[in-house]
């Protein structure tokens, strides 16, 4: 049971919390490093996105109760953003922590620090631009008013 101001969040097993927080106390409370936000507003055409402060974007999962403008808060885990070529997202390297067997760094992406967690060795030095990705399926879309899980 996660608890927040004496009201219960969310009941369940550890690793449902995990996968699928019941809204964004939930999601920064489990997990460590927490979980990343970024605000976003959703743009719908071919392919739905969520378009960030800065104007890169991220490609939605299908499917999801969303329209045209919605505002929403992404949330990312750091685990599950990668390094990558050819990553939609693009940002400069500022601390990094060399951890032994992995490395957490922060990126400076639309207005935010974001924290990403690699196993092994990144490779990557702080003023490095880098390019990062995440799979569609491993957001986590939250309503920034309320706080609750979208779809």
């Amino acid at each position: 049971v996660v608890m927040h101001d004496g009201l219960i969040q969310q009941v369940g097993a550890p690793l449902d919390l995990y996968d699928r927080p019941a809204n964004m106390f939930v999601a920064g409370f489990i997990g460590s490093p927490g979980m990343n936000f970024l605000p976003a507003i959703v743009r719908k055409g071919g392919t739905p996105e969520a378009v960030l402060t800065d104007g890169q974007a991220l490609r939605l999962p299908e499917g999801l109760p969303l329209t045209d403008g919605d505002a929403i808060t992404v949330g990312l885990r750091p685990e599950h953003i990668k390094l990558a070529d050819d990553g939609a997202l693009k940002g400069e390297v500022g601390v990094v922590e060399p951890l032994g067997l992995s490395t957490q760094f922060y990126v400076k992406l639309a207005s935010q620090q974001l924290c990403v967690f690699a196993m092994g060795r990144a490779g990557v030095k702080p003023g490095d631009e880098v390019r990062l990705v995440v799979e569609p399926d491993q957001l986590h879309l939250f309503d920034p008013k309320s706080g609750d899980r979208i779809g």
